[in-house]
């Protein structure tokens, strides 16, 4: 009896040695973005962490708890493991402030802004494949050229143009565009003639 108590015990504990060497590899937030290839999600490794994009762009994983307390929204995953978030974020032109909404899928959102000298608006992705993005930008953050007859909206993707759908209305762009696996700079920009 003492014999099989002891294989018992061994086997026992040998395996719950496996398994803690399991957990004690798991990879890091911060080594799984250093090392995304876009072939696996990036997950947090404590359960009941969600992972979030902070104030200040960077990824975390945190307490739903925390992520409601501090607004930072968190990043879900669809059925094809394609990362989705659902934000905004304040955009600074002409001395005011406005928000900017924006839905990105397969990528998150680095930095947005506008530039005056260019009127244009900026944003720097920050892609894990090719992706998504949907913003809805307010067309007060543009210029106010109404002496000039407005001809569109121009969008470029690292200095080149590229499509997108566009549902505008009177008051805000609403525009769709796909992004590659580049870490993309995207151009919003109005066009107009004299």
């Amino acid at each position: 009896m003492k014999i099989h108590f002891v294989v018992i015990m061994a086997f026992l504990l040998v395996n719950s040695f496996g398994l803690l060497v399991a957990n004690a590899v798991e990879i890091s937030l911060y080594k799984q973005l250093e090392n995304q290839s876009g072939t696996q999600p990036i997950h947090c490794n404590d359960h009941d962490h969600i992972l979030v994009v902070r104030s200040n762009m960077k990824l975390a994983c945190v307490h739903s708890e925390t992520s409601e307390k501090l607004f930072w929204p968190a990043v879900i995953f669809n059925e094809d493991d394609k990362s989705i978030v659902h934000d905004s974020i304040n955009v600074k032109s002409h001395e005011n402030n406005h928000r900017v909404s924006y839905t990105i899928l397969d990528g998150f959102l680095h930095d947005m802004e506008y530039d005056d000298s260019f009127d244009s608006l900026t944003v720097k992705i920050h892609s894990i494949d090719n992706g998504e993005l949907y913003m809805i930008i307010p067309k007060v953050v543009f210029e106010d050229r109404s002496d000039k007859q407005f001809v569109n909206i121009m969008i470029l993707e690292n200095m080149e143009e590229i499509d997108f759908i566009d549902t505008s209305d009177s008051d805000n762009y609403k525009l769709k565009l796909n992004f590659t696996n580049s870490n993309p700079i995207i151009e919003i920009i109005q066009t107009y003639v004299p």
